[in-house]
């Protein structure tokens, strides 16, 4: 456990939906032991279902009135913790059945904020996968340093997204170097992708996301076909053949953090996917996300990751780089509104 709290100010928050309540579990560190309280609140399951689609309708559809029904819902999950989480820096997030689908950075706590103003987020599927990701973000990794795709060619129903392949390109000058890769348009290429996403420590994906809700391993990124083999729908069962070593993968579209709950292993889909090929975290999005504000949000994300590497290469600070850009893209009149920043959910080792 002392591995997954590294410091005493990171907290482990695990939620159990039960039919009449939800509990609260706050594991934490106190010098060299662990300590766990826990907490119960009384509340109908279907209840909580309603309270959670009321909030995030709310927020997708951009209403201002966001507020008192995250306030509510910050209320119902951590109101009854805030003295365990006093003086947390991080907090590592583990829902459980509806609450996979909380925006939880947009939570109002008691003093007013966003909880993203106030705390580091990022998600875990559980304890036990949690350990996995995070022994597996310590052994070696892929030689290369960055494998960015954007606004792949498509036909059909797919919009160009020029912002897509800026935010490709902007991230091959930042990372720039011998061991950065970046295709757009007809060269992000779905073999291509597979044949060389193995290589790289972190890989980027700004284009389209669909999601299926019948069978989430069905939901997919789309990328360009290349040859007659790929239909330029990489899919979630397809993700789960190859053989990743990275650090990061960030998918920049739409939906790619919906699926199936499972119990014990969090929420069936992409993120999920991604992590059983091998990467440590994976960067998704909840809703159907804004293109502009999206590029601004990823490009400040990895202006930050960038200057917080180690000097061997290795990441560190991916949940704060992730706020701090968050937090940054909030000051902006235009984007203030947590539509904007709060969809996107770091799963994974966020350390």
């Amino acid at each position: 456990m002392l591995a997954l709290a590294p410091d005493e100010q990171t907290a482990l928050v695990e939620f159990a939906v039960l039919h009449e309540a939800v509990i609260t579990f706050v594991l934490t560190r106190e010098g060299s032991e662990p300590a766990l309280r826990v907490h119960q609140n009384k509340i109908e399951d279907q209840s909580l279902r309603a309270e959670v689609e009321a909030l995030r309708k709310q927020i997708v559809g951009h209403d201002p009135g966001y507020r008192k029904a995250a306030a509510k819902l910050y209320a119902r999950l951590l109101g009854a913790a805030e003295a365990d989480l006093q003086g947390k820096k991080t907090i590592v997030v583990i829902p459980d059945d509806v609450l996979w689908r909380v925006p939880f950075p947009a939570l109002i706590t008691s003093r007013g904020r966003h909880l993203i103003e106030e705390k580091t987020i990022f998600y875990a599927n559980s304890l036990a996968v949690l350990w996995e990701e995070t022994q597996r973000a310590r052994a070696p990794r892929a030689e290369r340093l960055l494998l960015a795709m954007g606004n792949p060619t498509a036909a059909g129903e797919f919009a160009s997204l020029p912002n897509a392949e800026k935010e490709a390109q902007a991230l091959g000058k930042l990372y720039g170097n011998a061991s950065t890769r970046v295709y757009v348009g007809a060269e992000a290429r779905e073999d291509r992708f597979k044949s060389d996403a193995s290589r790289f420590r972190i890989v980027h994906l700004a284009t389209h996301g669909l999601l299926n809700d019948a069978n989430p391993l069905y939901s997919y990124v789309l990328l360009s076909r290349g040859t007659d083999k790929e239909d330029g729908l990489l899919e979630a069962r397809e993700i789960l053949n190859l053989d990743l070593h990275a650090d990061l993968v960030i998918l920049s579209a739409c939906q790619t953090a919906d699926g199936r709950i499972s119990s014990g292993e969090g929420m069936i889909g992409m993120s999920w996917a991604l992590q059983v090929a091998g990467s440590s975290a994976a960067l998704v999005t909840q809703w159907s996300v804004d293109s502009e504000s999206t590029t601004e949000l990823m490009t400040g994300f990895h202006r930050r990751l960038r200057s917080r590497m180690q000097p061997n290469g290795d990441l560190s600070g991916k949940a704060s780089a992730l706020r701090d850009a968050a937090i940054d893209l909030m000051k902006s009149p235009q984007f203030r509104h947590p539509f904007y920043w709060s969809a996107f959910a770091l799963v994974g080792a966020g350390y």
